[in-house]
């Protein structure tokens, strides 16, 4: 196995939580007759990986939260909207447009599928 190999295998164990450094450290020298220097090393590539990945999964998280929290100002903007426009709110006399719930609602709900995907 590889290096690379290596450092991304036990990364997403970490990630996973599957595993922690003192058990990948005896697994790597155990398996890949690495020596302790080069483990070191290794260790110190997995764990930079382990953290953007713990990054992108916080990421991601926080994409989904957004998306919602921007479908629901969306969609509450167009029933406000919408309601008063058709008569379902208010006395008829008036038109309530919620622009700015609608906006806002619609630049969260973008910018949380942006996050969830990067």
């Amino acid at each position: 196995m590889h290096i690379s190999e290596i450092v991304s295998f036990y990364s997403e164990k970490m990630v996973n939580e599957e595993m922690e450094y003192g058990a990948i450290r005896k697994e790597i020298i155990k398996n890949h007759l690495l020596n302790e220097e080069q483990v070191t090393g290794v260790l110190k590539l997995i764990d930079k990986k382990f953290q953007k990945g713990l990054l992108r999964k916080s990421q991601k998280k926080q994409g989904i939260n957004e998306l919602l929290l921007g479908t629901f100002s969306l969609l509450a903007g167009l029933i406000i909207t919408l309601g008063t426009f058709f008569g379902f709110f208010g006395n008829g006399k008036f038109y309530f447009a919620t622009i700015g719930l609608i906006g806002y609602g619609s630049f969260t709900m973008f910018n949380g599928i942006r996050k969830m995907n990067t």
